[in-house]
């Protein structure tokens, strides 16, 4: 946790938080003329982040009559990433004329896996719990807008109109799958044999 980005293909992690971050980015603009009447600029970015968390613990519950332990894991993995492409056309075929174009297109991915794991033990009795999980989410999105503007021969005066279109898409997936086993025997040396099963 903690990081911040960096420009140009760095990258920076942080520590602090849950997890360690790793984040990435990168950008570019331009600028032009062709000839006397059209301009143009433009700029393309992109972002990625990557987040990893480990945790394991152990705790031991003692009772002179039952003696309790309980283990507990877990680890997850999340990564995103965004895309985003704007570009700008001006166009002044004359003094009282100009039209503007301006279309646009942006993508963002994430992606994420987890797993999760807890056994409980005392005498007689074990309980395991296993879970995993995976994730992942596209969005594509893109438009544009046209701006015209006439300049009429008085002072003042002007017609303009605008025009825009947009359109986005969003796809998800995830799949879980969990399984569960509870024990409650005296047979010797349950514990392992449930755990190699």
């Amino acid at each position: 946790g903690g990081a911040r980005g960096a420009n140009l293909g760095g990258d920076s992690r942080g520590g602090g938080g849950a997890g360690i971050t790793l984040s990435k980015s990168i950008g570019a603009n331009f600028r032009d003329k062709w000839g006397e009447k059209v301009s143009v600029n433009g700029s393309y970015s992109f972002s990625a982040r990557k987040t990893s968390v480990n945790s394991s613990t152990f705790s031991q519950d003692i009772n002179p009559l039952n003696i309790r332990n309980t283990e507990r894991e877990s680890t997850s993995d999340n990564h995103s990433a965004n895309h985003r492409l704007t570009f700008n056309l001006e166009y002044a075929p004359d003094s009282v004329n100009f039209i503007k174009v301006s279309p646009y297109f942006s993508y963002s991915e994430s992606d994420n896996t987890g797993y999760s794991r807890s056994a409980i033990s005392r005498k007689g009795f074990f309980t395991l719990n296993n879970n995993r999980s995976t994730g992942e989410n596209a969005s594509p999105n893109g438009g544009g807008n046209v701006y015209y503007l006439h300049r009429f021969g008085k002072k003042g005066r002007h017609f303009s109109t605008h025009f825009s279109v947009d359109f986005s898409n969003n796809t998800n997936g995830r799949y879980t799958n969990g399984t569960y086993q509870n024990i409650d025997s005296i047979v010797e040396n349950y514990v392992s044999a449930s755990r190699t099963t």
